[in-house]
């Protein structure tokens, strides 16, 4: 069968009747063209201080900032540029909006959401910057009697 042909042709031919059920060959990407980041712009520095709110949810409701954040722009018609600091605390989290959309979040927070109307959301009481979460007091223990955990035993 092979007898008179050449070796190379043949290899061509076989390889050829192989490829002709595979799509045809595409052009792939370079793995720096698509794993680049794009460049972000500069974020404006913050110059002044804003406004801080809470909402009756915290680290016990499974606040999260992955959803903290959407929520706040959604609720309140504020971009996420004008959201600034977010802090999750046990049963409330409290969070800062821009002073110059402060007055329009609370405009737009006030209104129950339909998604979520058990969040309540408002000016934090008490001035412009929240309290720090009290720490709760270092119990002293006095002197123990008997060995330490872990300590060799004669």
């Amino acid at each position: 069968l092979a007898g008179g042909a050449d070796p190379k042709a043949l290899a061509a031919a076989l390889v050829k009747v192989l490829r002709a059920p595979l799509p045809a060959p595409e052009e792939l990407a370079s793995p720096d063209e698509y794993l680049r980041r794009p460049v972000r712009e500069p974020r404006e520095p913050r110059g002044e201080e804003g406004i801080w709110f809470r909402m009756n949810v915290g680290r016990d409701g499974r606040a999260d900032p992955r959803w903290v954040l959407p929520f706040l722009c959604r609720r309140g018609g504020v971009q996420r540029n004008e959201i600034g600091r977010i802090r999750i605390l046990g049963r409330e989290t409290q969070f800062e909006v821009a002073s110059a959309a402060a007055g329009r979040f609370a405009a737009a927070a006030r209104r129950p959401d339909a998604d979520d109307p058990h969040i309540r959301v408002e000016p934090l009481p008490g001035g412009a910057t929240p309290a720090q979460a009290p720490r709760p007091p270092y119990r002293d223990r006095g002197e123990r009697s008997g060995p330490r955990r872990g300590a060799a035993r004669t």
